[in-house]
Parts: C-alpha cells; sequence; structure tokens
C-alpha cells in the first residue's frame, strides 16, 4: 500500500520549489541552532549562496573530509563541523552543520528530520537532471560549430539558442587535466564555470567535451573603436589562472587551459582547433598546470597560422628520410634528435633519458646529419630540426596528420 506523504514533507517540498534551500535550511536552523551549509558532491556551496552576490569561486568551494569515505556523517573535531551525507552518486549532496561542540552531535543527527533529508535530496537530485539534458544539448551545439559542416549552421542554431549572435566574434578555451586518469568531472564543472563567470561579469557557454572542457566566449568591444578589446582577453586570461587553481584544489590534480582567437561562429572551428594547438605543443615542451593562448606562441602562431598542408610538407621535406628510415630499419633516429634537441644537445643526460651509452647518442646524430645532408652543429639546422620535430609532433598528437604518412607517400600541393 502506498505510504501517503506527511504534512511535514508536503510544506518542506512545497517551500522548497517556492523559494528555494534557504527555505529548507531555516526550517533546519530553527531546530539545530547552528550555522548551516549545504553543498553537492565535490563541495560546491548552494546555501548560502545569493543569486549575483560577488563571492569569487573559491568561495563557493567548501573542503570535504576525506576520512568520511562511504560513512553517512562525520565529525571534524579541528573544525568543529558535522557533515552528512544525503543522496547518492552525482546527485549526493552534504548537510553541514558548523561550530557544534562533539557532545551535540548525536542530538543534532537526530534533530534532522527525514523530511528535511528528502527535500535536500529531491533538490540535488532535479539539479542533476537538469544538468545532464544542459549538457546533452551543448555536446550537440559543440559538435555543430567544430566538426560538422558549416554550410547550414545558421538555420540549425537560430531556433535553438537565441543568445549566439552569428556577425559577433567569439573565443575558446580549452582545459584539460594533465593527467590521463582524471577524476574531474568536467560535466558538474561546466555549470560552475558559468556561475563563476557571470558574477565576475563575462559571458561563457562552456561544454564538457571529451575528458576536458570547452568554453565560448562572446567578445566585448572598446565602446569608442567597436574593435576587440584587448583588456576583455586579458581580464580572461587572468581569471583563468584562478579557475585553474580553484579546479585543482578541488580535485587534487592539476590542469591546463590553451585559449584560441577570435572568430566569427562559421569559422568558430579555427578557435577550437588553435586552442588544441597551443594544449598540445605547449604539452610537449614538457609543461603541465598551464594557461597558455595560441597568439603568444611566437613563431609557432605563424606556423599554424598558415595552411596544414603546407605545414605537413614542411615537416616531412624536413624529416622524411629520417621517417623512411626509422620505419624501415626499427630504429630510433628520431625519437634521439627529439631528445637531444629537448635537452639542450646535453648528449650525457639525453643517454640517460634514453637508456643508452652517449656515444651511441653521438653516432645516432651523426646518421641524422648523413640522411638529412645537414650539419648539425650549426645553429640554422638545429632551430630547423626543432621547429620541424614540433610541427610534426603536434600535427599528430592533435590528429590533424596521420602517423604512418612519409614523405614518399606526402602528395605536394
Amino acid at each position: 500500500m502506498q505510504e501517503t506523504a506527511s504534512a511535514n514533507a508536503y510544506r518542506l517540498l512545497n517551500g522548497l520549489l517556492e523559494k528555494g534551500l534557504p527555505f529548507i535550511a531555516a526550517h533546519l536552523g530553527k531546530k539545530i541552532k547552528h550555522p548551516i551549509v549545504i553543498t553537492d558532491v565535490i563541495g560546491r556551496t548552494h546555501y548560502p549562496d545569493e543569486p549575483g552576490s560577488l563571492l569569487q569561486l573559491d568561495d563557493l568551494f567548501v573542503d570535504l573530509p576525506h576520512k568520511m569515505k562511504d560513512e553517512e556523517y562525520y565529525y571534524d573535531a579541528t573544525t568543529k563541523s558535522l557533515y552528512l551525507r544525503v543522496g547518492e552518486n552525482r546527485a549526493t549532496a552534504y548537510i553541514i552543520i558548523r561550530d557544534l561542540d562533539e557532545p551535540m552531535v548525536s542530538q543534532v543527527l537526530t534533530a534532522i528530520d527525514e523530511e528535511a533529508k528528502l527535500a535536500v535530496k529531491y533538490y540535488f537530485f532535479n539539479l542533476e537532471k537538469m544538468r545532464e539534458s544542459q549538457s546533452k544539448f551543448k555536446q550537440e551545439l559543440v559538435e555543430y560549430l567544430f566538426f560538422k559542416s558549416q554550410i547550414n549552421i545558421r538555420d540549425y542554431l537560430k531556433p535553438i539558442y537565441h543568445e549566439l549572435q552569428f556577425d559577433k566574434p567569439y573565443l575558446v578555451a580549452l582545459m584539460e587535466a594533465d593527467e590521463e586518469n582524471s577524476s574531474v568531472d568536467w560535466e558538474m564543472m561546466s555549470s560552475y564555470t558559468m556561475n563563476h563567470f557571470k558574477r565576475i561579469g563575462l559571458e561563457i557557454i562552456p561544454v564538457s567535451w571529451n575528458n576536458s572542457m570547452i568554453g565560448i566566449f562572446p567578445t566585448s568591444y572598446k565602446k569608442d573603436t567597436m574593435e576587440v578589446d584587448p583588456d576583455w582577453i586579458k581580464y580572461i586570461v587572468s581569471n583563468g589562472y584562478k579557475f585553474r587553481d580553484i579546479v585543482g584544489r578541488v580535485y587534487g590534480q592539476t590542469v591546463s587551459i590553451a585559449y584560441g582567437q577570435t572568430y566569427r561562429l562559421d569559422e568558430l572551428h579555427k578557435s577550437y582547433n588553435e586552442a588544441r594547438v597551443a594544449m598540445t605543443l605547449t604539452r610537449l615542451m614538457g609543461k603541465k598546470n598551464f594557461v597558455t593562448q595560441f597568439s603568444e606562441m611566437g613563431v609557432f602562431t605563424c606556423l599554424f597560422s598558415c595552411n596544414l598542408d603546407v605545414l605537413k610538407k614542411f615537416a616531412l621535406n624536413t624529416l622524411g628520410r629520417l621517417l623512411d628510415y626509422d620505419q624501415a630499419n626499427n630504429t630510433q633516429l628520431l625519437d634521439t634528435l627529439r631528445q637531444l634537441l629537448d635537452n639542450n644537445i646535453n648528449l650525457k643526460l639525453t643517454a640517460d633519458k634514453l637508456s643508452i651509452h652517449v656515444n651511441t647518442v653521438d653516432y645516432r646524430i651523426k646518421k641524422v646529419e648523413e640522411l638529412l645532408n645537414v650539419d648539425f652543429s650549426t645553429i640554422e639546422t638545429r632551430v630547423n630540426l626543432y621547429i620541424a620535430i614540433k610541427v610534426w609532433d603536434t600535427l599528430n598528437q592533435t590528429g590533424f596528420t596521420v602517423k604512418g604518412m612519409t614523405e614518399s607517400e606526402f602528395e605536394p600541393l
């Protein structure tokens, strides 16, 4: 027989629908007489959280105790805080009671009624469902902007995403975890991203995508000239550093951010590809936990602004004989050359990293000189080879070329 909901449960759920979490918090506050914080599964504060307040992102997160694990509640004597878990999976929430002496824990746990827990659980369950629905649409949006034919993009987007302006430039940012097996929940983080940037006066469309997050920023103009405001880009990048640090603190992992340049919607895939190139190339330089811009990559900005076929031809004309030789003889000439250049021509360090003898490194470099007909002692040769390798590796890792393609298979422009 179906159980009838109590009058208290009805009152709380009705109050939740009309007034939100503050209604539930007020109900609990009257019963337990202690400050209350309500967060989601990763510690993002949902109460107190006044709309439009000037709190920064780091003010919106609470450090949840790792010792709690799967327990229903945990008391932290150091901070005099009680953590009560409600719900499960990504819809999990935490009711946190502050300034609570340990002898009062059992009394407070008893005072938190099941109807209030149900209301909190209902709130976060619906929040998760809404997030899933928005995520699905935003992923479709990204597919049409970056991966599908641009011919009908106006017809597709106009009826369903009215906020996008087709003649306005946009900028794409890409955020990725530095470790492959990352625990970052990008779907949840995308909703926090929008919340954070809205608070500081920046518009953004955040989308979780393939273990990363894409941010689409509408351009801000200078009022006097109607040109893209350079201070706007600086503001976005400076906040990128702050956001990177907060994500790292919440998940205990480092992340990196790369920015493309501004384009209109029908060319926005260029900004996305620029962000991918900036991300990949900076990683190839051995860096982590960085914030970088495609426009600030020096000579590589110029190179990767060229037609990709031109870049492929440059890389293959420079390295093609090495690629062919390594493939035919199962050797590692290119890997050795790459390591040597990355290690500032330090033969001993290169040998140690490759676990080979220094003489072997020297022999391989002489073979490189022979195959490519170059003098490795000149700065011109070293710079040219360094650039060619970075271009080749970036094209491969971003999927713009095929690793198996060698000089003999490449068709000239």
